[in-house]
């Protein structure tokens, strides 16, 4: 039983010791290079950027003139389709209104 509890022992420090291994820290000289290359500025040069972002932000179904000109340039019937689509949500938007006030109305009535 001994031999069996000491060869475990042995296993586990096989294995802890494999670990250490695979988690071995590099040694300075393996750093060398890069320093010497630092050292001599051998380092390729760091180029400086500026980029600058512009946003714009419109609510509701028309775009502003300037961009209503150039979506018109791309597509000739912009305007008309934007606007005939304009014009259904608005008649949607007032049939809801006009029904919500007639449930309300109804539910109103019944509840008396």
């Amino acid at each position: 039983m001994a031999s069996r509890s000491r060869r475990k022992k042995k296993k586990y420090l096989n294995q802890q010791a494999g670990r250490q291994q695979e988690l071995r820290q590099p040694k300075a000289e393996e750093y060398r290079p890069a320093i010497e290359a630092v050292v001599r500025k051998e380092l390729p040069q760091i180029v400086q950027s500026t980029s600058v972002q512009e946003q714009s932000l419109y609510i509701g179904p028309l775009p502003p003139a300037d961009e209503a000109r150039k979506y018109q340039e791309l597509l000739p019937d912009f305007m008309d389709r934007t606007l005939a689509l304009t014009e259904g949500l608005q008649k949607a938007d007032i049939e809801i209104t006009k029904r919500g006030q007639i449930f309300r109305a109804i539910h109103s009535t019944l509840a008396l």
